[in-house]
């Protein structure tokens, strides 16, 4: 029985040993992190090791007394404790196990620690069975085999400290008991410190150059003798790549980029050593970064937030953002979202995407019968709407068009137009009074002008549009998604031009009004419209003057002295009037003139001189004009302060002239609103968006058009969609019927800067909305999915032709009947669950949109489930082998060539971000696509739409345009920096790359070109003349003379780059060294150490020193000096452009210093040299860089220096042709990175 029992207890312990064995292989220890359960449990090795240790050394020494007659006793624990220590240390080895697999640890990191571990446990449990054994059979056994629990427990106690110690190591460091113990027994105990073999270094410029100084400066300290802070230097291995000290080289690197390494006590290098180490160093860890990046492998990418919303978008022909609810995609190292390796799918992705398929084909398929549409138009003019019921918009800062100026039709639904005219309102919120005017059919906007992007209460801010802007607000009666559209009815306008509300002398004997009967009489009859709202009796204060009650004049005293009197003027009219002003006065002497003040507050004094007009004998009443302009105010304080030839007066009339009076253009520009280019051509562009408590929430929608016909109106029509832009909820509370409503307004696109500058006007006789829009019921959308079929409707048949079709086009490649079974299968269990074919099919088709033959680009390898199988068991020998510490060697990899589907899906979400169209499609179905790359390249380039999906993504992740954007401007510094600045700065990038790829310019241009992508807003806001019109264009740069034009051309002079690397108040040429360093040369600067100080400005003088005698005070700083001497420069050059990217010659009243040394000694002063420099000394470099980010976009990866051959290759080829854009991308897309996929093979 005691036998029996024995081999039980023996299997027992056999067993648990196999499990734990079991579980170190199949625990994955790799370097990554977890989290969750296992990870708790884990953590509590560290607090339980110690009692199985206390109880393991315990046993055996118990045992050992219990062998004595006096502490015979004892036997009886004896055995408990073995259980209990093994049994423990058995559960502390598996939470140790989970620890190092959950806490980050590599295999290689915890292997000694884990085997050594592992033993204590197992040899644990082979003392517990002898134990037992031993307790079972204790009167039968030879003596001699009771010595066995003596070697065994020997065994086990040498095992404990071997693993104590290695876990010591692994969480002290490898000297933590060696450190401080004395000699010899430290010698004893350390393992030889291994010396770097000198011999066996390829790298020679550290042997010869590099470790000498190293050994001048660090060896001391942290060589073999000693090692302070355990750092040793003397034995890391300079191999980066393919040694292990990678690490240690770039703590080492911080230490001296910091100045805290050498001392400051310790032997200094000089500037040229410390470069000298720097400079190794810092190479040497980027070519170990690169390393790390893995091998060319192409990585299987899912679809970036972008590619997802382009690719529904071309499937389904309805035009939503629907990436807009997904999280952004990570960025690359390069700086691209479309890294394979980064693209996982999150548990949000995948619930995200059966949200959005479900959603988006909800959209497409018209289900339910065709929706009420909304249609409603709206005319202007004066008095059109006399009688309607329409509401007057009110609200913070409004300017509401009066009910009686608009009428509102519904164009379906006539019967319900009383009850909801209440609904509607015209608006021009945020419009200044004077830019706008109510005709007789319709409404004249003039050219607008941005408000200046401030938010300070009471101001008109940027959210209120640009000045004037027309919107019709409807109140809860439109629909929140679907198609729609908005037509405007417009003409160009022949201006109405008006006087400041303010008032101008006028030159003496110029009348601009003349009397109606065109000469003076004896009762001096003035027009119908002229006023006398001063006479002469009305004014007191004569001072050298008198009053002649019987003529009602006041004339001259004849003193010889100044003379002065005040008085009221009272106009009858409250509304702004442009007058004419005539004075009724005493003919003067011949040859006598006579200079006064004349002040009508509040307007500004005018000075007037009066000369004989030879109309009547001196004495007698002739008339003078003498000022014009708007009056806007009833009562007036008037003031005269005249010479001693002052003759008098016997009243002011006032006249009014209308607005297109022949004068009102004759005029001097200076004193107008409102000034007309007869050559500009306006444009009308329109908006939609929410009317809010302080303004709007808008955006644009759709292309703008020039208005050019002047003889009747013009239909325009602009088609958006709904759920794309800023509409307001339904039932939103508010103090006025008009709160929280929808505007669809216009302005006039064709802007101006200031009120002086000329501009167009439009007439705008209606604006109509009709939502949601339909061409046609059923909709285009529904029938590309349901396509026309022999089979009927409902029918097996049908579906399975409905389901194959849009799987076809949904994974972007050719489906066989394995493909869709599984979705048929689908169907098949659903259709009874749904009351129409057509949901049926809907819901089956949200399948296909999560599938990751969709959502992924795939590309054809062998049968997956083998592969993984294969992985799977690759993975358990691997980690077997090395358990028992025995190496395998690394798989092969086999390329292999692409299949014509794929290679269309990688051509097009590269050149277009967008899934491959029927020509792509067709070709790949007939394997000719990979012979004719070229011919389509050329194809390609040429679809400007699609096309601008790729520049815009590219260019923005490239050339950092989301730092531009995010830019917060200072307003008060740069007032004219409005967001349509801002807009356009973008969009001069984004048109020079597409000008650059369509026209096959050379690569080059991006440095310096002879020309600028600019339109009328952007040339102006850069002071570049003569370009007019909104749309862009090339515009030659021909001038040789200093001026703003001759300072642009390229990228490097672009607003975009610019703005984005200043503050917002100043430029900031550390930024923009750094992106040139980083995004054109491809040469990026290492990070700044820890603790880098700022500028100081409370420095002494500080704020009198130029920025680049600012930034040579921190160049001065030891932790700065040597990675800003060869950043900085690249900086400096840039000076003469201030934060929004305008073109300067001083800054703080100081002449621009934009002069710098290279790194390579090369003297350069501001743009004109830099771009010498880059074309002429760094061209292959410039390109180089551009190469690299395009390569890495197109294949979905970063670059590294498995890919410098290939990129070298690429380079040479394009170097033969000029480096014109379009034989870069050809040789990109027929390189074999792109055309070939590499693959494990075991």
């Amino acid at each position: 029985m005691r036998t029996t029992s024995a081999t039980k207890i023996f299997a027992v312990l056999l067993t648990l040993a196999a499990v734990l064995i079991a579980v170190a292989i199949i625990v994955p220890i790799n370097g990554q992190a977890g989290d969750g359960l296992y990870r708790f449990l884990g953590r509590f090795h560290v607090l339980i090791l110690h009692f199985p240790i206390t109880l393991l050394l315990l046993a055996p020494f118990i045992w050992l007394l219990s062998r004595t007659k006096r502490f015979s006793h004892y036997q009886s624990i004896v055995l408990p404790l073995w259980w209990l220590g093994s049994l423990s240390a058995a559960a502390t080895v598996t939470m140790g196990l989970l620890l190092a697999a959950n806490e980050g640890f590599t295999f290689e990191e915890v292997q000694q620690h884990m085997i050594a571990g592992l033993s204590v446990a197992l040899i644990a449990f082979i003392c517990t069975g002898i134990a037992n054994y031993l307790d079972s059979n204790n009167t039968t056994i030879n003596k001699k085999l009771k010595l066995l629990p003596a070697a065994a427990s020997a065994v086990l106690v040498t095992s404990i400290f071997v693993a104590a110690h290695a876990g010591g190591n692994l969480v002290h460091g490898e000297t933590y008991l060696t450190r401080f113990s004395p000699e010899p027994l430290r010698t004893w105990l350390s393992t030889p410190s291994q010396q770097l073999e000198l011999s066996s270094v390829t790298d020679q410029h550290y042997v010869s150059d590099v470790r000498p100084l190293l050994k001048k400066y660090c060896f001391d300290c942290h060589g073999a003798d000693t090692q302070k802070g355990n750092v040793q230097l003397d034995n890391l291995d300079p191999d980066f790549v393919g040694g292990v000290d990678a690490s240690h080289w770039h703590s080492a690197l911080d230490m001296i980029n910091s100045g805290e390494m050498p001392p400051k006590k310790k032997l200094q290098p000089t500037d040229d050593e410390r470069r000298e180490i720097v400079a190794w160093m810092t190479k040497g860890i980027r070519l170990a970064k690169e390393a790390k990046k893995g091998d060319s492998q192409y990585v299987m990418r899912r679809l970036t937030k972008d590619q997802y919303t382009n690719t529904l978008q071309d499937l389904l022909g309805v035009a939503v953002d629907f990436g807009a609810e997904l999280p952004d995609d990570p960025m690359s190292t390069m700086g691209f979202s479309n890294s394979g390796e980064l693209l996982q799918s999150s548990t949000l992705h995948l619930e995200s995407f059966e949200t959005i398929a479900r959603v988006a084909l909800e959209k497409a398929i018209n289900s339910t019968e065709k929706p009420k549409v909304h249609h409603y138009r709206m005319y202007f003019g004066d008095k059109i709407g006399l009688g309607e019921k329409n509401t007057l918009s009110a609200g913070y800062l409004d300017t509401p068009l009066h009910q009686h100026n608009f009428k509102i039709e519904t164009m379906n639904d006539a019967q319900h137009l009383s009850s909801t005219k209440k609904f509607f309102s015209a608006s021009l919120r945020g419009s200044d009074q004077r830019r706008f005017s109510v005709l007789e059919d319709s409404i004249s906007l003039y050219s607008a002008k941005p408000h200046k992007e401030t938010t300070i209460a009471g101001q008109y801010g940027a959210w209120h549009g640009p000045s004037p802007n027309l919107a019709m607000q409807i109140k809860d009666q439109y629909p929140r998604e679907g198609d729609f559209v908005v037509r405007v009815k417009a003409s160009k306008g022949n201006g109405f031009t008006k006087l400041k509300d303010a008032l101008t002398a006028i030159p003496p004997n110029k009348p601009i009004a003349t009397l109606e009967k065109g000469q003076l009489n004896q009762t001096l009859q003035f027009g119908e419209l002229a006023r006398v709202p001063a006479p002469a009796s009305k004014f007191t204060g004569l001072d050298g003057l008198v009053y002649d009650k019987a003529s009602g004049t006041i004339t001259n005293s004849n003193e010889g002295k100044d003379v002065s009197l005040s008085g009221p003027i009272v106009l009858e009219d409250l509304k702004s009037h442009l007058y004419q002003i005539d004075l009724l006065h005493p003919e003067l002497p011949p040859n006598t003139e006579s200079t006064f003040t004349l002040t009508i507050r509040p307007y500004k004094p005018m000075t007037i001189t009066l000369k004989p007009t030879g109309q009547a004998p001196t004495g007698e009443l002739v008339v003078s004009s003498i000022a014009i302009g708007y009056i806007s105010k009833p009562w007036h304080h008037t003031l005269i302060k005249g010479d001693k030839y002052f003759p008098g007066f016997n009243q002011f009339v006032f006249t009014k002239l209308d607005d297109a009076h022949p004068i009102a253009t004759s005029f001097p520009k200076q004193y107008f609103d409102n000034p007309i280019d007869n050559d500009a051509t306006p444009v009308l562009i329109p908006y939609l968006g929410t009317r809010t408590d302080d303004g709007m929430d808008y955006k644009t929608f759709s292309q703008a058009v020039d208005v050019s016909n002047t003889e009747t109106g013009q239909v325009y029509e602009f088609k958006g969609r709904l759920e794309n832009l800023p509409v307001p909820y339904h039932g939103t509370q508010g103090d006025h019927i008009t709160s929280s409503s929808l505007k669809i307004g216009v302005w006039n696109d064709d802007k101006i800067k200031s009120e002086t500058q000329n501009g167009s006007v439009i007439n705008v006789e209606y604006i109509e909305f009709e939502a949601p829009y339909f061409d046609q019921w059923p909709t285009t959308q529904h029938q590309r999915i349901f396509i026309p079929s022999s089979h009927p409707k409902g029918s097996e048949a049908y579906a399975k032709e409905v389901i194959s079709t849009f799987a076809q086009r949904a994974f972007r490649r050719a489906v066989s009947d394995d493909d869709i079974s599984h979705f048929m299968a689908l169907w098949h269990d659903i259709k009874d669950d749904f009351d129409s074919f057509e949901e049926g099919i809907k819901e089956t088709l949200v399948a296909v949109l999560s599938s990751p033959n969709f959502l992924f680009l795939v590309e054809p390898q062998r049968n997956e489930t083998e592969i993984a199988s294969r992985q799977e068991q690759t993975s358990l020998i691997s980690n077997v082998k090395s358990l028992f510490m025995v190496n395998s060697a690394h798989a092969s990899q086999s390329t292999q060539s692409i299949d014509e589907y794929a290679l269309a899906n990688r051509l097009s979400y590269f050149l277009w971000n967008s899934p491959p169209d029927e020509e792509l499609l067709h070709l790949a179905a007939n394997n000719q696509l990979s012979s004719q790359l070229e011919a389509q390249l050329q194809r390609m380039l040429k679809d400007e739409e699609k096309l601008m999906r790729f520049i815009k993504v590219f260019s923005k992740e490239w050339l950092r345009l989301d730092r531009q954007q995010m830019q917060s401007v200072d307003v008060d510094t740069y007032p004219d920096y409005t967001r349509f600045v801002k807009h356009d700065m973008q969009q001069e990038t984004l048109q020079f790359m597409r000008l650059l790829m369509q026209d096959n310019l050379s690569a080059l241009n991006i440095i310096d070109s002879d020309f600028a992508m600019l339109n009328q807003n952007l040339a102006e806001f850069y002071g570049i003349p003569n370009v007019k019109g909104r749309h862009f264009r090339p515009v030659s740069l021909t001038s040789n003379k200093p001026s703003p034009e001759r300072m642009r051309g390229g990228l490097l002079s672009q607003g975009a780059f610019l703005t984005g690397h200043g503050d917002g108040v100043h430029s900031h040429p550390v930024k923009r060294a750094v992106w040139v360093k980083q995004k054109i040369l491809g040469d990026e600067p290492p990070p700044p150490p820890p603790n880098v100080p700022d500028l100081d400005p409370e420095t002494p003088g500080f704020e009198k020193l130029t920025l680049k005698q600012q930034l040579e005070m921190h160049r001065d700083k030891e932790s700065c000096r040597d990675c800003h001497a060869k950043i900085d420069p690249f900086g400096v050059v840039f000076e003469n452009y201030d934060a929004v990217g305008r073109y300067r010659a001083a800054y703080k009243k100081l002449p621009i210093d934009a002069s710098s040394i290279l790194p390579d000694g090369t003297n350069v002063n501001g743009i004109s040299d830099i771009k010498t420099y880059l074309m002429k000394q760094q061209g292959d470099e410039v390109v180089r860089s551009l190469l690299k980010h395009l390569f890495s976009y197109a294949l979905g990866k970063d670059v590294s220096f498995h890919d410098d051959e290939e990129i070298d290759s690429i380079l040479q080829a394009v170097k033969n042709n000029e480096y014109r854009m379009q034989s870069i991308l050809f040789h990109i897309i027929s390189s074999p990175s792109f055309l070939n996929t590499q693959g494990a093979n075991s």
